[in-house]
């Protein structure tokens, strides 16, 4: 065989030695370029941003994720833009929800209240609280019933001694009856007249018999069952 043919194969096999590994080192490449595409896909799997929105075909803000006095707040919008929920903390650092009748209007609020505990509030279409339900000073339940205008109507709550308690106003606000609890643990009902004056008494003694006390505005009793 001469130098040339030897030469030949010989740089036969020297280019078939490159094609391998030219080959070995492109599926390599591509490996390691899918693996780390990967990877950035699992990074990216948590979006990082001081603002986040969602638009519609027409770019319209459907979803708001923000931050509002160093808490976060997400807001939904209805295709008017207008506000539909709305995710937000309150003035004591706890946490609030509100929906709203996609009109601009409020129509109800739970939160968290500045003594502790939960309080759920609907509010009419001039945007005046009506119920407030929640807690009162003892941890009690706490519902307030209130007119068209927003102001106190019937309230149920317990009292101190943790005992329950039913209070009726009239239009101008004054309590005119009072359904609760005597020291004795006997119901009691107490009516007031329209200067919030106690005229009648119904409750028991501590026999447990029925009584009847009454006063005119003066506060002098008139009327005392039994003798």
């Amino acid at each position: 065989m001469s130098t040339i043919e030897t030469r030949l194969i010989a740089l036969e096999k020297a280019n078939r030695l490159y094609k391998h590994i030219l080959i070995t080192v492109a599926i390599v490449g591509t490996m390691l370029f899918i693996m780390a595409f990967d990877r950035k896909q699992q990074v990216q799997e948590t979006i990082q941003a001081k603002n986040f929105e969602v638009l519609d075909n027409q770019n319209k803000v459907l979803v708001k994720l923000t931050a509002l006095d160093g808490s976060g707040r997400i807001t939904t919008y209805n295709p008017s833009g207008q506000k539909q929920l709305d995710l937000l903390p309150n003035n004591v650092g706890g946490g609030s929800f509100i929906v709203y009748d996609g009109k601009g209007n409020m129509n109800a609020r739970i939160t968290y209240t500045d003594g502790g505990g939960g309080s759920f509030g609907v509010y009419n279409g001039a945007g005046k609280q009506v119920i407030r339900l929640g807690n009162n000073s003892s941890g009690g339940g706490d519902l307030y019933v209130r007119g068209s205008s927003g102001e106190d109507r019937v309230r149920i709550t317990t009292t101190d001694s943790d005992a329950g308690s039913i209070v009726v106003n009239n239009n101008k606000g004054a309590r005119v009856m009072h359904l609760s609890v005597a020291t004795n643990q006997s119901g009691v009902a107490n009516i007031y007249n329209v200067s919030a004056t106690r005229i009648c008494s119904l409750g028991t003694d501590d026999d447990g018999n029925g009584g009847l006390d009454c006063w005119n505005t003066s506060s002098s009793k008139t009327v005392k069952l039994p003798n």
